[in-house]
C-alpha cells in the first residue's frame, strides 16, 4: 500500500475510533469529512484526543517524532485540518514512510 493511502486509512480509522469512544456514535468517514471548522462535529476535547492518537500512530509508521500542530497556519480555514483529504495531503508531503 502506498504511503498516502496508508495515511488516509490511519486517519479515518482513528477518527472513527475517536468518535465512537468520545461520543458513542459511529459516523461514516470519507476523504471529504470535515475535521475542523464549519460542518465538523468534533469538539475541542475530541479533536485533541484524535490529534494525540494520530501523532502517536504516525510516529510508529514513520519512525519520526510527529507534531502536526507545530505551525499556527495549520488551523487556518483551508488548512490541513479542514478535511481528511487535506490532512492526508499535508502528512504525505511532510513525512515519509520508514
Amino acid at each position: 500500500m502506498d504511503f498516502p493511502n496508508k495515511i488516509e486509512q490511519v486517519v479515518i480509522e482513528i477518527l472513527q475510533n475517536t468518535y465512537e469512544t468520545m461520543s458513542g456514535i459511529q459516523p461514516v468517514i470519507s476523504s471529504d469529512t470535515k475535521i475542523l471548522g464549519e460542518n465538523s462535529s468534533l469538539t475541542s476535547v475530541t479533536f485533541v484526543v484524535f490529534l494525540l492518537d494520530l501523532e502517536k500512530k504516525l510516529g510508529n509508521i514513520t519512525g519520526e517524532h510527529i507534531v502536526l500542530t507545530e505551525h499556527p497556519e495549520v488551523f487556518e480555514p483551508n488548512g490541513p485540518f479542514s478535511s481528511v483529504e487535506t490532512l492526508v495531503e499535508h502528512i504525505s508531503s511532510t513525512y515519509s514512510a520508514e
